[in-house]
């Protein structure tokens, strides 16, 4: 029977750790967060939606719709719970609407 290594860890942690150390950590979770939105949001806001910018935490989103962005200032803590979720760890941290 084969020895195991004691410093054995979980793929996902090594993935993780690779993504550290190469610095592509905000690619990928931009990338995550993108998709994230439009499973969350569905087809109809998506399309209202101009772009989506994460940069250290912060959401940025730009809208098309002065009601959507009203609506959306009073949901920014059940939007962001709503991402993280779908993500599976605490990707973004607040949300601005633009």
């Amino acid at each position: 029977m084969a020895k195991r290594n004691s410093n054995q860890q979980s793929l996902k942690q090594a993935i993780d750790d690779l993504l550290g150390i190469y610095h592509l950590r905000k690619g990928v979770d931009q990338a995550a967060v993108a998709e994230a939105w439009q499973q969350v949001m569905g087809k109809a806001i998506s399309n209202r939606t101009q772009r989506i910018q994460l940069m250290d935490g912060t959401l940025r989103i730009y809208l098309d719709s002065g009601v959507l962005k009203e609506e959306f200032s009073f949901e920014k803590p059940r939007i962001i719970e709503l991402l993280n979720d779908e993500l599976g760890r605490d990707v973004v941290k607040l949300i601005e609407i633009y």
